[in-house]
């Protein structure tokens, strides 16, 4: 199991204005056809959670959440309805978003050495559960699409 800790960031870093390396690799990410989310309180507002997504054929799915300049977190998720909140992971780790970057596009591609290992229940923060979600806009940039898709927040009755 993949599970860390510790950051090793010096200065100010934020979601809108990421270090070159972190940009360098959302850019190698989004080279690769992996899926970019970003969710902001508000049309033009600074993101408050960006995320990349890899979606393999059969449910699992590869994902980074950037929360700050300072933590980030990671999983393969076990075949689900939602990559954001899974029941169960087979990789996972958690420490600054370059780090955690750079490990994902590393990872093993998803296969049968992947299914077989042991699927555990995600740590808590980890994952980035519906109520983080539910009241901010996401935007969707999909692999050659010009403009991102636009899903406004989740009414919470």
């Amino acid at each position: 199991m993949l599970v860390t800790g510790g950051v090793g960031l010096v200065g100010v870093m934020t979601l809108a204005d990421p270090s070159p390396a972190v940009r360098a690799l959302m850019q190698r990410m989004r080279d690769r056809s992996w899926t970019i989310h970003r969710w902001a309180s508000g049309v033009g507002q600074v993101p408050e959670i960006v995320s990349a997504v890899w979606m393999w054929e059969d449910g699992a799915a590869d994902v980074v959440v950037i929360r700050s300049h300072l933590m980030a977190s990671a999983y393969r998720a076990m075949p689900c309805v939602d990559c954001w909140e899974p029941a169960a992971v087979t990789l996972w780790d958690m420490a600054a978003p370059e780090k955690i970057l750079r490990e994902v596009l590393g990872w093993e591609p998803y296969g049968e050495e992947g299914r077989r290992r042991e699927a555990v229940r995600p740590l808590p923060g980890l994952v980035l559960p519906l109520a983080a979600r539910q009241r901010l806009t996401q935007y969707i940039d999909l692999p050659h699409l010009p403009e991102p898709i636009v899903v406004p927040p989740i009414p919470v009755f």
